[in-house]
């Protein structure tokens, strides 16, 4: 084998020297070390001035429901279609730096105001319902979406810079019916 204009005879070893370079030069650059280390890759990895790596482990911020808390400002409740309902509003911690590594429905809580509840209503009835809504109140429905099955329902609705997600998941116990709204 010719090697860079000199003749060399063992080309395996070779072939082993170039891989254990490439791999050390890897390693010291520390190209590797997360792939080694033993650490999740749902962390975050800070470096102290000592030179020191620190791994802190990356905690989501908490999205929860709170039962019977009031609608959101500006949440219009006419958005609840239904008389009498028991609803939930989604309450995200303030204390976020970066969405990066949130799902796309966590995003979209921290980005609208989120109610939901679970109705005794179908999701067929509820389609109607807020299809009538908006059809009556000036907003267009500009996007529709149907599971194959009929078991669930999305809807987004706008009137003028405002917009609306209403989604519908039949449960055995009733309909799942969350709505978001957005002020752009």
């Amino acid at each position: 084998m010719n090697l860079f204009g000199v003749g060399v005879k063992s080309t395996p070893l070779v072939v082993f020297l170039i891989a254990v370079a490439i791999v050390g030069l890897g390693w010291y650059s520390g190209l590797f070390q997360s792939l080694f280390s033993g650490q999740q890759s749902d962390t975050n990895v800070t470096q102290t001035p000592g030179g020191e790596v620190d791994f802190k482990p990356y905690t989501p911020p908490p999205v929860y429901f709170v039962q019977g808390a009031p609608l959101p400002e500006g949440f219009p409740a006419g958005l609840i279609v239904e008389e009498n309902v028991v609803f939930e509003v989604a309450i995200v911690s303030p204390d976020v730096i970066s969405t990066q590594n949130l799902s796309t429905s966590t995003r979209n809580m921290m980005e609208r105001e989120t109610v939901r509840w679970n109705s005794d209503l179908s999701v067929d009835a509820l389609a109607a319902a807020y299809e009538s809504y908006f059809s009556k109140n000036g907003w267009t429905v500009d996007n529709k979406s149907e599971s194959p099955d009929g078991k669930s329902l999305g809807m987004r609705a706008t009137k003028g810079t405002v917009s609306v997600i209403v989604s519908l998941s039949s449960r055995p116990d009733g309909t799942l019916t969350t709505v978001e709204y957005k002020a752009k």
